[in-house]
């Protein structure tokens, strides 16, 4: 049985007492945990209690028991191929042209330098390791990416439930690396679930699956509408100790609905995972995007809705990819765009807006305004993710998202028949950060110069940032960001839009609470560059 260690674990090979004793007070220093191993074939006994994180090599000793191959076979063991080694030896040019060394020490070995040599190698290769996380993560998360714009593309020519059903089936399981994956439906009567398409389930089985609507794990999903409901390791609950093994009772585990236009058409379950790891968050928020956006499908499907309507659907449920890119999970894009037409249907009432705010206005700015962002697809996450104040330079980049949202939007409108909420949304990509002054961003414009779309969204894009937690800053009390909202009347805000929005304040508080933000499921946030500031004198 291993041991897990809290404290690095440092493998010292070597028969020299000094070296040992210099080594041994250098881990007592250092905090290390040190396993001394008088010979290679200790090395199997020391494996089975441990994981080195550094190996120290006496070269003297591989020399003495003829072990010239010592550290070239560690090196091909799984286990110990990414251990940084150090090498001891009286002649440290014999060392250059050695390449399976990461550092190395001249005998006599002293203490300070073995410690310091122990804290520089595992720092180091740590660095390395992160670095190599990283790049690791950000290939996973650009593959899922093409994975879910490969599904949409699908389904945007999609007419027939089973091809929906197998694309949907086929992406979910390369995204989550699972081997069982169902989409449920329910049945003629409304009141069971049933298998309609699976992966990694017998036939047999499948047909004879029926979770009653409400119950069960299935059941609640689709009944309360709930995202995510098992996503690790938990206790088997009574819930999924009751279900066939070959279907669901298999960790991790994620169970979505498949949402469209308020109404959920089925569930997605996610299961039976290569290398049976946990799902991240991010992993999370991609499988219940595929999900919604196969929910759209499935939607158009049943009601026959027109081929443009369908392409319109997924547009909007790809927008919100730009918001969990920057983790900023929960309810922002939907808040936004609730705040949106709230402000927009108040602007209504007065008589200069009545012939312009329409219901097909309304329509469509409220499928337009989640596409408000799109543009911070293409900020590189070191900036987009930095939890600290960005520099000119990095706001410079931030900034550019304005126009690459108007550039994005416009080439979708080149190649559609669709294009009302587009335009629309090309504008309030390009304008939600322009200023009523004249000094916002990208193209300096001012007062009605702003397309109305953009000078709605704007405030309803700041109300929503100044009032939500994120990673650098705490949320901001309701009544403070009215105050803070109304000092930008006519300098940052449209005065109408600005009076509108004092008139119906208490409705936003309202919807402010009612879509808040989980606690529980706050991951954190990239930059945003909202929040008014004031000019400096």
């Amino acid at each position: 049985m291993k041991i897990i260690h809290a404290r690095p674990v440092v493998f010292l090979i070597s028969r020299d007492d000094a070296t040992v004793d210099a080594c041994r007070n250098a881990a007592r220093r250092g905090g290390l945990s040190l396993h001394e191993i008088a010979s290679a074939e200790d090395m199997a006994d020391a494996m089975r209690e441990a994981r080195p994180h550094l190996i120290v090599v006496d070269r003297q000793f591989r020399e003495r028991d003829g072990e010239s191959e010592f550290v070239a076979q560690m090196k091909d063991d799984p286990c110990t191929r990414d251990v940084p080694f150090i090498a001891v030896s009286d002649d440290l040019a014999a060392l250059v042209d050695d390449e399976s060394f990461d550092d190395c020490m001249r005998r006599p070995v002293h203490s300070d330098d073995a410690l310091f040599r122990f804290r520089s190698t595992l720092r180091l290769h740590e660095a390395r390791m992160e670095f190599t996380r990283e790049r690791h993560l950000r290939g996973e998360q650009a593959r899922v990416w093409t994975a879910i714009f490969d599904l949409s593309r699908v389904l945007q020519r999609s007419v027939e439930l089973d091809s929906i059903l197998e694309a949907t089936i086929a992406a979910a399981a390369d995204v989550s690396c699972s081997r069982r994956i169902s989409i449920m439906l329910p049945d003629d009567a409304g009141e069971y679930l049933v298998i309609a398409q699976s992966v990694g389930i017998p036939d047999d089985v499948a047909s004879e699956v029926r979770v009653p609507i409400g119950e069960e794990v299935a059941g609640r999903v689709f009944a309360s509408q709930e995202r995510i409901l098992d996503a690790a390791h938990p206790e088997p609950t009574r819930d999924i100790a009751r279900y066939k093994s070959e279907v669901f009772a298999c960790f991790p585990l994620v169970s979505t609905d498949q949402d469209a236009t308020s109404r959920t058409m089925g569930v997605l379950n996610v299961t039976d995972r290569f290398g049976d790891r946990a799902f991240e968050p991010w992993e999370m928020e991609f499988i219940g995007l595929l999900s919604s956006i196969a929910g759209s499908a499935i939607h158009d499907v049943f009601l026959r809705r027109s081929r443009e309507e369908t392409r319109s659907a997924i547009v909007i449920a790809l927008a919100t990819l730009a918001e969990y890119r920057d983790n900023e999970t929960g309810f922002h894009v939907d808040r936004v765009t609730r705040f949106s037409v709230m402000l927009a249907r108040e602007l209504q009432k007065r008589s200069q807006y009545a012939s312009i705010i329409d219901e097909e206005f309304l329509i469509n700015l409220s499928r337009s305004a989640p596409l408000h962002d799109i543009g911070k697809v293409a900020i590189p996450d070191g900036i987009l993710l930095k939890p600290g104040r960005l520099n000119d330079a990095e706001m410079g980049v931030i900034r550019t998202h304005a126009g690459t949202g108007q550039t994005a939007i416009r080439s979708v409108i080149e190649r559609s028949s669709d294009t009302d909420f587009l335009r629309m949304a090309e504008d309030i990509a390009s304008t939600h950060h322009e200023w009523h002054d004249g000094s916002g961003y990208p193209n300096g414009l001012r007062g009605d110069q702003i397309p109305l779309p953009g000078r709605i969204v704007a405030v309803a894009d700041v109300y929503d940032a100044v009032t939500s937690r994120r990673v650098y800053k705490p949320a901001i009390p309701h009544g403070k960001a009215v105050e803070i909202i109304a000092e930008g009347r006519g300098r940052q805000f449209h005065p109408d839009v600005i009076d509108a929005f004092l008139t119906i304040e208490s409705d936003f508080r309202e919807l402010a609470k009612k879509l808040a933000d989980d606690e529980a499921l706050f991951l954190g946030g990239g930059r945003r560059d909202k929040t008014p500031k004031k000019k400096a004198a």
